[in-house]
């Protein structure tokens, strides 16, 4: 029986794993969900076996296994491996790639999820049409991906920039090592502080939180307007250093907090505007929602060679 060939993506979170099924034309033939913690018990063989066994399940009836993307909670190194214990232990250190190329058989590339973010808006979402484009994505962190011509950047040890790492005024300590890092004022737990300093009630749900403060702004209530403004200011400081580096013809924000943009776009805007050496940038939306790390991560195996920032 004929079969037609997928390509798995990977997008390996702290806290679930999500896999996709892409085809060769680009369409999810089918998507696979679990928790990392399922992934990760056991010595570091089972560990991988657990991992091959999930990615050979996202494979549909009708379809064989051609390749495999993963997109994986960094740091990783410029060898491919995970650099990440406060996060993602579980994998951290061990030669996924390696290993798994073994057990399935199969070309493995592994990189930062948040490039595998960034490539799969750029191929099928809010990038398509762009040729440079930097996506952060507003979390637990802050990530940054930059792609120009098809092709993340990378620093200049070939390892991926960890741009939402970067000293900005306001901020706090941060285990980075940073006395006051943009993360720790433009996360979506900096996002809940401030809503929470505003007066708003904290039920300990941070997105539930933030999606009745969200409605209360929409509403016209001055507290949470104000608490996403300010949020939005310190979201657009950060994003003026990396656009004046990078100088992206568009900007794309994703991420759980992306879903409230339209009430802090106007600040991240007026912050760019103020960066007289970034070029003008389009700032949008990400449009992948939840599969873009995984879809992404299923273009790292076709992907031209990470450039290295000069």
């Amino acid at each position: 029986m004929t079969t037609s060939p997928v390509t798995v993506g990977v997008d390996l979170g702290g806290t679930g794993t999500r896999a996709v099924a892409l085809t060769a034309t680009g369409q999810i033939a089918a998507h696979h969900d679990t928790t990392t913690a399922a992934l990760s018990q056991g010595p570091p063989a089972a560990r991988v076996q657990a991992l091959a066994t999930f990615i050979a399940a996202a494979v549909p009836p009708g379809h064989r296994l051609a390749a495999v993307g993963i997109g994986a909670s960094g740091p990783i190194d410029a060898g491919g491996v995970i650099r990440n214990p406060d996060t993602l232990p579980g994998f951290t250190g061990l030669p996924l790639r390696e290993h798994l190329a073994a057990a399935l058989g199969v070309p493995v590339a592994l990189d930062n999820d948040c490039a595998a973010a960034a490539l799969g808006e750029y191929h099928h979402g809010a990038g398509r049409g762009a040729a440079s484009l930097l996506l952060i994505t507003l979390g637990t962190g802050v990530g940054t991906a930059v792609v120009a011509g098809g092709r993340p950047l990378r620093a200049c040890d070939g390892s991926h920039p960890e741009g939402g790492h970067i000293t900005v005024p306001g901020g706090s300590p941060c285990y980075c090592g940073l006395r006051s890092c943009w993360e720790q004022a433009a996360s979506r737990p900096a996002l809940h502080a401030l809503l929470t300093a505003a007066g708003l009630p904290s039920t300990g749900d941070q997105a539930a939180d933030i999606a009745a403060a969200a409605a209360a702004a929409e509403a016209g209530e001055r507290g949470p307007r104000q608490a996403f403004e300010w949020y939005g200011a310190a979201v657009g400081t950060g994003l003026a250093t990396l656009a004046t580096l990078y100088r992206p013809e568009r900007v794309i924000i994703g991420g759980s907090v992306a879903a409230h943009l339209p009430l802090f776009a106007a600040q991240i805007t007026t912050r760019l505007a103020q960066a007289r050496f970034a070029t003008p940038a389009t700032v949008v939306p990400a449009a992948l929602g939840d599969h873009a790390g995984a879809v992404g991560a299923a273009h790292l195996t076709t992907a031209p060679p990470a450039a290295r920032h000069p």
